[in-house]
């Protein structure tokens, strides 16, 4: 019997190994721990069990076990799969930081927020916002829309994959900003801190 866990990503946590049964029903391996006999018959082993613990935190996780018989038949399955550990971050920054000089604020310009999520597995489906606007005016943009959404991947780390978004602030009022958001493995960003502030072009 022949194993393997292999991902592409924490290479690190790869991981496989190799047993022979031999007629007496012990083992030849270069990693026999926790391998046991479930069923024999005679001196024949006829199923064995072994628990592999897969640690990568990697997509395109691939877990192969192949078997080979006495009369040399052999079979092979494969299992792909993907795990996530890693946490969303979101930042929000805007161009204009530049307030009112009594009211920090009060902004007598437009605003525009650039928000970034740093994600591996990223759908722009998943993300919950508001905009609020006491004078009614709110800026066209739906966060939810892949298209909003300018993704930067990293080969090397796709944890550090970017997905950038700009929302634009050009009416008067008095504005408020939530944001919220869960990756493909409800691994959940840390709670974001509500952004208030006002536009008075007036």
């Amino acid at each position: 019997i022949e194993w393997s866990v292999v991902a592409p990503y924490d290479t690190a946590n790869n991981q496989s190994g190799k047993i022979t049964v031999n007629n007496d029903k012990t083992f030849t391996s270069d990693s026999e721990e926790g391998w046991t006999i479930v069923d024999q018959e005679s001196n024949l082993v006829t199923k064995m069990e072994k628990d592999i613990v897969v640690k990568n935190n990697s997509n395109n996780i691939v877990v192969t076990v192949k078997m080979i018989d006495r009369a040399g038949n052999s079979s092979e399955e494969k299992i792909e799969f993907s795990i996530d550990k890693t946490i969303p971050v979101i930042e929000v920054v805007y161009d204009n930081n530049e307030p009112d000089a009594d009211y920090n604020d009060i902004y007598k310009a437009d605003r525009e927020a650039t928000i970034t999520i740093t994600e591996r597995n990223f759908r722009a489906e998943d993300i919950v916002f508001a905009i609020t606007n006491t004078d009614k005016d709110i800026p066209a943009v739906d966060l939810t829309k892949a298209d909003v959404w300018t993704t930067t991947v990293n080969d090397e780390d796709p944890d550090k994959t970017v997905h950038v978004a700009k929302i634009k602030y050009t009416a008067d009022g008095d504005y408020t900003f939530d944001i919220a958001y869960k990756d493909n493995a409800e691994n959940a960003a840390e709670a974001f801190a509500q952004h208030k502030f006002t536009i008075d072009k007036t």
